[in-house]
């Protein structure tokens, strides 16, 4: 892994600061367009959309490279077991790239549809 560690940092800070600047504004009305009697069940609802939508992503993100690259590979990756694909990788670099992108892109589509559902809701209140 060759990636400097000030390159990490910020893809971390702008990971970060996208998250932040979504997220608590994202909570925020959700939990405010609850009456006040039913805002700790909307804040759970909030809570469990947000985690099972990191699942079914990873996951879709699994399904998306294995298209493009074994599963072996992809699953050794994901796991960080680094055993024995260090050959693979390097003889079949482009097709993990590719993999990469591919799954990017994925899940960049269903991000812009989220955004437009979100966005018309914002428009409506």
């Amino acid at each position: 892994m060759d990636t400097p560690l000030y390159i990490a940092v910020i893809y971390m800070l702008l990971l970060g600061m996208g998250t932040g600047l979504f997220v608590t504004p994202n909570a925020s009305s959700i939990v405010i367009s609850a009456p006040p009697e039913r805002r700790g069940v909307a804040s759970s609802m909030r809570t469990i959309s947000f985690n099972l939508g990191f699942a079914i992503s990873l996951n879709l993100a699994i399904l998306v490279m294995t298209q493009f690259i074994p599963y072996s590979i992809a699953s050794k990756l994901i796991t960080e077991d680094y055993s024995g694909i260090v050959d693979d990788i390097a003889r079949d670099l482009q097709n993990l790239s590719v993999a990469l992108s591919q799954t990017f892109k994925v899940q960049s589509i269903i991000m812009a549809v989220a955004m437009i559902f979100s966005i018309s809701r914002s428009m409506r209140d």
